[in-house]
């Protein structure tokens, strides 16, 4: 349990998976590490329409 309004992992989550994309997002804050990111935003493609979109990705395994 967390006193803190935002994301954290309730499985494990190996590095470079996307969590979500801008047309899932979750509506909460996001919060930010200059020090010790563990997600970043990418830039993504569409395989099928060619258009791209934002997503976030996990940079590094993060633990449950």
């Amino acid at each position: 349990m967390t006193n803190i309004d935002g994301t954290y992992a309730a499985e494990d989550i190996e590095a470079d998976t996307v969590l979500f994309t801008e047309h899932n997002m979750p509506d909460c804050e996001l919060h930010r590490s200059k020090t010790n990111p563990n997600c970043q935003v990418v830039e993504l493609e569409d395989e099928k329409t060619g258009e791209s979109y934002m997503a976030v990705v996990s940079m590094r395994c993060i633990n449950a």
